[in-house]
């Protein structure tokens, strides 16, 4: 796989470009909210069944910011289906968004039968880059 340098433009540094929110179940699912910025700025919210609960603000660098991109890119995030629903109501979901190249969506993982793969490598690729893992804990 190619890997490219991602610019980042001055007026892009303060948006929002990516959300992960991974939501509750009938079980000991972690339940977190995180935000991630043009400049590298992470807003993490722990919920339940993480490690760290409550709000904290870090920052990930450069380089993290354009694999995050990447990352998007490389699954081609904006052509996926807003939703992929299951018939399951106990589960948890997953929900990305992201904000590039004037586009924005928004994708809603209920954990189906008919999810891509790439998606939930996707998420898990989020909460890497993006440092969320030492504060979420084990899963």
């Amino acid at each position: 796989m190619l890997s490219y340098p991602v610019s980042i433009s001055p007026m892009a540094k303060e948006k929002e470009m990516i959300t992960i929110e991974r939501t509750a179940c009938y079980g000991a699912c972690p339940v977190y909210t995180a935000r991630i910025f043009a400049d590298g700025t992470v807003i993490y919210r722990g919920e339940h069944f993480v490690k760290l609960t409550g709000e904290i603000r870090f920052q990930i660098s450069e380089k993290r910011v354009s694999d995050l991109i990447e990352a998007f890119e490389t699954i081609d995030f904006f052509s996926l289906n807003n939703l992929y629903p299951t018939d399951v109501s106990c589960g948890p979901s997953t929900i990305l968004t992201f904000a590039h190249g004037g586009r924005r969506k928004r994708v809603v993982n209920e954990h189906g039968f008919d999810v891509p793969r790439s998606l939930g490598t996707l998420a898990d690729r989020v909460d890497i880059l993006a440092r969320l893992n030492r504060l979420i804990g084990k899963r």
